[in-house]
């Protein structure tokens, strides 16, 4: 709650050294360094240094999200906006438009709505892509106003709490079966179209259909449009007619509807003026810090979880498994506690407590975090459904029946740190599901960073520093070795040349940039959509047979909520590393394991007999055996979503990730056909495909041309573990960059 005090002592701090603050000046005049050192327990000198760092080059501040939405909320964003504007950011790296206000609401209006609900206001209820019996806090009353309307009808894909009271539920399609347009931003016009048939087994109708259709029966004209899509067609050639020379468009208004089908969006000259000075708020704000109310010592912290958001994405078990970035847990929820704090209580990490507030109570176990401030404890939203679905209900628990029914009365959002809470152990304990195996490198140096002052020093810190040079057994050849110098490219070495494994194949690597993966584990779920990799349910992953082909590790190197200090959080996809010298394969009695001539470590299913050798002999543990056939669970039409061009793995076959060799062979057979090369980019596996930060980059690396050549030899890349086994793997990390010095620049 201290983001306001420390967002205007940072700016009062630079008006005091001649910035300007505009309408603010005044309010600045009551704040410094010094009172907002004591509102957050920072020292002064920290917060003056850290305010003349931002005005000094081009930088961002940015506010509290959701996750940090408290009654001050406004007031925080926008005493980040006037420390922006005084450091000299707007116009320079932010950009300020009076843009229209958003359509969707807040949870301010659906308190309105309760309230016209429960006084008999509204005699029909619609509710569509929303679920606020579930996701509104217990005490602003919606299920019991809602049931308390005459007639209540809801479009669903699904039911859920919600859709459960309605009194008729209309199959809604899915946006992927459906016809869409939104509005991004100012001068950005994007329609979407269906990316599949509808699925013949619901008895579904996109709903923009059935409003259209039901609005004309009622007398509304849409020009003759029966469908979305009529509709949409018919606006468009309208809105040309009456806007198009005024924006710039010109043409055809039906090639412009097939260009922009063609394309997906259109820009336009519509921007509104760009605002490039601080202006006085319309409403009187408090920057004071927020209350907190109730009995406890423990401020609640209640957060949108990364992998289902409000609860709207938990009936899906491959993100039911997906473990979470920070905890490493999945399958159910957990509070978040300081170790301290649970020392002192007599807790540790799966012991189960009662987490209550003046408000509801769960049980939950807890989970020991060193980044979550002594006197706090979180948990994430998402968790304990009733009524959404067999992967849904029944895990974790739903923390919004903790949370008072408060908002941030500038902006009308809900305030999800607004109370405080207790914790009482119930005696009992519970294993927690997770894959972590540990957040300490242990001196393993597995995820080495860079200091940014070091960057650019590489070569004269590992002057003389060389290994001496390999020399590698081959078979062919009469053992004869080879020099080498263990590089990815060298595949196949002299002497293991033989039939198709020739110098003139690709070796197809990967290189992964550590300072942009945040650790989202977008790829790890992008991977097993596109591989058919099943879930396996709490129970397996108890056991540790998880089936994952990626995993996110993560490693605390500098992590203390004790205190102000830095941060230093390590995320890695580890995956197979497709090594020159794989462990795996001669360790095979079957020779599932082998080496393709374009240096894939391949994996014979058909082969494999389940010895798990393999997997005993992989020092990266990215290997993993099918207990069971889990894919025969998943009923139809569910079994539709499986890749045709990848294997449906049973029981008592290994499996591990294969760089989408699929995607390799399809784009090689098209280059063949077209009588060409493949083309640097044209092969993208899943886990690329989906980073949102472009931290994956794939290739051959024989083609010196080839993005993923010019990483491998920047002077961040190196290999995990390669110095010290000598297998030589094809995927290349990049180091972290840090602000502060890290140990010999490695760790």
């Amino acid at each position: 709650g201290a983001e306001s005090a420390v967002a205007l002592g940072m700016a009062a701090h630079l008006v005091q050294a001649g910035a300007d603050a505009g309408p603010y000046q005044d309010l600045l005049s009551a704040h410094s360094a010094e009172s907002a050192a004591q509102a957050a327990g920072v020292d002064a000198a920290v917060i003056g240094d850290l305010a003349n760092d931002l005005a000094a080059a081009p930088s961002v501040v940015l506010g509290p999200g959701l996750a940090g939405s408290h009654r001050g909320a406004a007031a925080a964003n926008l005493a980040v906006l006037v420390l922006n504007a005084v450091a000299g950011n707007v116009g320079r790296t932010i950009r300020v438009r009076q843009a229209p206000s958003p359509a969707g609401g807040s949870f301010g209006d659906i308190l309105e709505a309760v309230r016209g609900m429960s006084s008999g206001a509204h005699g029909a209820v619609v509710v569509a892509g929303t679920n606020p019996a579930y996701s509104t806090p217990a005490g602003a009353g919606f299920a019991e106003a809602f049931q308390s309307v005459g007639f209540k009808a809801a479009f669903a894909s699904t039911l859920d709490e919600t859709s459960s009271l309605a009194d008729l539920v209309l199959p809604a399609s899915h946006p992927l079966e459906s016809w869409t347009d939104s509005l991004p931003r100012p001068g950005v016009y994007a329609v979407g179209q269906p990316a599949m048939r509808p699925v013949p087994v619901f008895d579904s109708r996109p709903m923009s259909d059935v409003l259209i259709q039901a609005g004309a029966q009622l007398g509304h004209d849409y020009g003759g449009a029966e469908t979305f899509r009529d509709y949409l067609s018919a606006a468009n050639r309208t809105w040309l007619d009456q806007n198009g020379a005024r924006v710039g468009i010109t043409g055809d208004n039906d090639d412009v509807w097939r260009e922009l089908l063609r394309a997906g969006v259109r820009s336009y000259e519509d921007q509104p003026a760009e605002v490039t000075s601080l202006q006085p708020s319309p409403t009187a704000l408090s920057f004071d810090a927020p209350a907190v109310d109730g009995a406890g010592d423990l401020t609640l912290v209640v957060y949108p979880s990364s992998r289902f958001g409000d609860g709207r994405q938990a009936n899906r078990p491959w993100l039911q498994e997906l473990p979470d970035p920070v905890s490493k847990l999945m399958w159910h929820s957990w509070v978040e506690i300081h170790p301290d704090t649970a020392e002192g209580l007599g807790l540790k990490t799966g012991d189960v407590v009662q987490l209550a507030t003046d408000h509801g109570q769960v049980e939950v176990p807890v989970w020991t975090y060193p980044g979550i401030r002594l006197d706090t404890v979180a948990i994430a939203m998402g968790g304990g459904h009733t009524q959404y679905g067999q992967f849904a209900n029944g895990n974790g628990v739903n923390p919004m029946v903790l949370l008072p029914s408060v908002q941030d009365d500038a902006s009308g959002a809900m305030a999800l740190v607004s109370t405080r809470a207790r914790l009482t152990p119930t005696g009992a304990w519970r294993r927690v599901a997770t894959t972590e195996g540990s957040s300490d490198q242990d001196d393993r140096n597995i995820t080495p960073a860079i200091a940014l002052a070091a960057l650019g020093h590489a070569a004269e810190e590992e002057e003389g520093g060389h290994h001496e040079q390999l020399q590698e057994l081959q078979e062919i050849g009469g053992f004869k070795p080879s020099e080498t110098d263990g590089a990815a490219a060298d595949y196949p070495l002299p002497g293991a040349e033989y039939g198709d494994y020739t110098q003139d194949q690709p070796r197809w690597a990967m290189s992964i940039d550590l300072d942009k993966c945040t650790g989202c584990s977008a790829c790890v779920t992008a991977c097993q959509a596109e591989n058919n990799v099943p879930w396996v349910g709490e129970n397996q992953i108890l056991m540790g047979r998880d089936m994952h082909w990626m995993r996110i590790e993560r490693y605390y190197e500098a992590v203390d909520a004790t205190h102000a200090g830095t941060v230093d959080v390590r995320f890695m996809p580890m995956l197979c590393q497709h090594c020159n010298n794989a462990p795996c394969e001669p360790v095979c009695p079957v020779f599932a394991a082998y080496h393709t001539p374009d240096g894939l470590n391949g994996q014979a299913y058909n082969r494999c007999v389940g010895t798990r050798y393999c997997a005993n002999n992989c020092p990266y543990k990215v290997r993993v055996f099918n207990w069971y056939s889990y894919t025969d669970r998943i009923p139809e039409p569910m079994n539709w979503q499986f890749n045709p061009d990848v294997t449906v793995r049973e029981n008592g076959v290994m499996e591990k990730c294969s760089f989408c060799v699929q995607r390799i062979r399809d784009a090689g057979n098209r280059a063949a056909i077209e009588d060409r090369e493949v083309r640097d980019g044209e092969v993208r596996p899943a886990c690329q495909n989906s980073c949102p930060t472009g931290a994956i980059v794939f290739g051959n690396v024989k083609d010196q041309s080839s993005a993923v050549a010019g990483l491998v030899g920047d002077e961040r890349t190196y290999r995990v573990l390669d110095e010290l086994i000598n297998t030589q793997p094809a995927v290349h990390y990049m180091k972290k960059v840090t602000h502060h010095e890290v140990d010999s620049g490695e760790h």
